[in-house]
């Protein structure tokens, strides 16, 4: 349950989060299409999206739609349901999973045991952020993928191991990129030294769940398996000479990833001793994730996007940050 204060702010931050998103909602782009590459009227993956969404609802032929965005079914199947054009419906969807996000990353850092007012501060973070800006609202998959992180992580350290199963049945008919959650078992299980016992069957599970998914989403939309993204030298060689690639991934890293770095400062506390298995699971993630990118950038158009899925564990190994600085700045102001 949350505390009355918690509400308070948890509710103050989701109005803001409504705020950051507007300018850019539906990539309307608000004042600022002279920085966006939305200015010139390109829809990027959220075309493909839209268009998914579109055949949902009986308006658009399979042979129009490419993978690997035909293999996301479920976000464009829901939005097809709702009672608004197709990337308003995506973006609604959206913008509602991110407010929900804030409140379960709040459960998650209570649970990790940080203190309120840090905790207030990271959940801050992770609301005004490059990320929530500029690719929230504007027709892509990845809010969805990022809620269902924090959920999953929230799951895996609350030992709640059957639910998180569910999770990842749902997931990788979101993103494929939901691979990340058996990951994040795995190491939990193998920092708590779990690995090798019972628990270590439902991180098997979770394996064959994402693999039957992962076929099946090939099965639902009778696209073109023939067009998808391959990694190359020649993508390579793209995304390094592209400053927004650097860019955005500096700006998307941001706050939260920048600051949870300065963990490693910190070695007498109880994060880096008696938590370690904790820190060492988030600190996996992070890593993961900026693997993720580096995949991007052999096989796609490497942006931002792909390193906002370390959020769900550089929010909490900031907060620990704050936390621990706070902590030393009272015992000195004392």
């Amino acid at each position: 349950m949350f505390t009355r204060k918690a509400l308070i702010w948890l509710s103050i931050l989701s109005f803001v989060m409504v705020l950051l998103t507007l300018p850019r909602f539906d990539r309307n782009d608000i004042f600022i299409k002279s920085i966006t590459t939305d200015g010139t009227g390109k829809l990027s993956d959220s075309e493909k999206y839209v268009a998914i969404t579109n055949y949902f609802r009986g308006e658009v032929d399979a042979k129009e739609l490419l993978p690997p965005f035909s293999y996301r079914p479920l976000v464009p199947y829901i939005a097809s349901l709702l009672p608004f054009k197709a990337m308003t419906a995506i973006n609604l969807i959206n913008l509602a999973v991110l407010i929900i996000a804030i409140f379960i990353l709040y459960k998650l850092l209570h649970l990790l045991g940080i203190d309120f007012s840090s905790s207030i501060i990271a959940c801050g973070l992770f609301v005004v952020s490059f990320p929530t800006f500029y690719y929230a609202t504007i027709g892509f998959l990845d809010p969805s993928l990022i809620f269902l992180l924090i959920i999953g992580t929230y799951l895996i350290f609350k030992n709640k191991l059957i639910s998180l199963l569910i999770v990842i049945s749902f997931g990788v008919f979101v993103k494929e990129t939901i691979i990340i959650l058996p990951m994040i078992l795995a190491a939990y299980l193998f920092f708590n030294k779990r690995l090798f016992k019972k628990d270590g069957l439902i991180l098997l599970l979770s394996i064959i769940i994402f693999t039957i998914g992962f076929f099946v989403t090939r099965l639902i939309i009778p696209a073109n398996p023939e067009v998808g993204w391959m990694p190359s030298i020649e993508q390579l060689l793209f995304n390094i000479t592209r400053p927004r690639t650097f860019i955005s991934f500096i700006l998307s890293f941001g706050a939260p990833g920048f600051l949870s770095l300065f963990i490693f400062k910190y070695k007498n506390s109880i994060w880096l001793n008696e938590k370690f298995a904790l820190t060492a699971t988030l600190i996996t993630g992070v890593i993961i994730s900026i693997a993720l990118f580096g995949f991007a950038m052999l096989s796609a158009y490497a942006d931002g996007r792909f390193v906002w899925t370390s959020y769900p564990f550089t929010v909490p190994l900031a907060a620990m940050v704050i936390s621990e600085f706070r902590n030393r700045m009272i015992i000195k102001l004392d």
